[in-house]
């Protein structure tokens, strides 16, 4: 297994420094530092020279790439052009722990709910419930999320008042309040996981009826197991394996942001923050933000590999 993440890693690299290249010229188009030195008219032209400099930009387009990824490799992401000068990666890293602590509590109830109603639904294939759940699962799949966040708002939120709209803290909050986290984190969670369990349970329900087939499922009904014992011990641990990659790649993706639902609650996690940098012309941020997507989707993807020869002892990796 060590030989086969490593060599992994080794074909990946020259497709992290391909899109690290793409990622700073498309970032260095869409948001130029030097349109800040337009922001205001007054600057000094020493203050320029000086501005420009320090970021480089006087030097050739590569030198300026391959500073910058020197740098992003030994973890100094540079300064923020717009927030008075600020360290990005204090910025990210606060936006990236928000992120990831919505994403984890999302993904994993996503995982529970959809894995039991996709095994079900399975197992009690043509039934009333796996009609219903098939119904279900298309509707919330069909919802856009910012339509079904603006939904919850609607109804918990302005009309019956038992949950905050937006954020992660109440107006005034000082320190650290596990309540009041977690009631901020209830309709974002809802509003994400409401696809997700669509996904997975349809996922799962698909794989689950393949695996019911197999020749060691009935070998083990003709050696006497109870139905229960087929079902959780021998089908559901194989039947994982198509959720485990989608959720994977979920998690990988998502710490990118939830653009749509970061911006609807307006919490400030990765997709909020890369919305905002970008409006405000700020590349150092979009830089570290979209290299970091780029980093969890090839490190996700590795792990739902080497999950497979959890699940599923007959992989081997050469």
């Amino acid at each position: 297994m060590l030989r086969y993440i490593l060599r992994r890693i080794a074909v990946t690299i020259p497709i992290l420094l391909g899109i690290s290249l793409l990622i700073f010229v498309s970032a260095r188009q869409i948001s130029s530092p030097e349109g800040q030195l337009t922001l205001n008219p007054r600057i000094p032209p020493e203050a320029k020279a000086a501005y420009i400099e320090a970021l480089g930009l006087d030097r050739p387009w590569y030198e300026q790439y391959l500073t910058w990824l020197g740098n992003f490799v030994t973890g100094d992401f540079g300064v923020s052009l717009v927030k008075n000068g600020q360290e990005v990666w204090p910025i990210v890293q606060s936006a990236l722990a928000n992120t990831l602590l919505l994403a984890v509590v999302s993904i994993a109830i996503s995982l529970l709910l959809g894995v039991i109603l996709g095994t079900v639904a399975a197992v009690r294939r043509n039934s009333i419930f796996d009609i219903v759940a098939t119904f279900g699962a298309f509707v919330a799949f069909s919802v856009p999320v910012f339509l079904s966040g603006l939904l919850l708002q609607l109804i918990f939120s302005v009309q019956l008042g038992w949950l905050p709209t937006a954020g992660i803290y109440s107006p005034g909050q000082q320190g650290f309040d596990l309540v009041d986290r977690v009631e901020h984190l209830v309709l974002p969670g809802t509003a994400l996981a409401l696809q997700l369990i669509a996904v997975y349970s349809r996922f799962m329900r698909a794989s689950m009826l393949e695996v019911l087939e197999a020749d060691y499922i009935r070998t083990a009904r003709s050696k006497g197991l109870s139905e229960l014992r087929v079902i959780s011990q021998h089908g559901v641990r194989t039947a994982l394996i198509p959720v485990v990659t989608r959720a994977a790649i979920d998690i990988g993706l998502i710490v990118g942001g939830l653009i749509v639902t970061e911006r609807v609650f307006q919490y400030p996690g990765m997709g909020l923050l890369f919305l905002d940098s970008l409006f405000a012309g700020d590349y150092p941020i979009l830089l570290a933000v979209t290299m970091i997507v780029v980093l969890s989707v090839f490190i996700m993807n590795l792990v739902a590999d080497l999950l497979y020869a959890v699940l599923d002892p007959r992989i081997r990796f050469a």
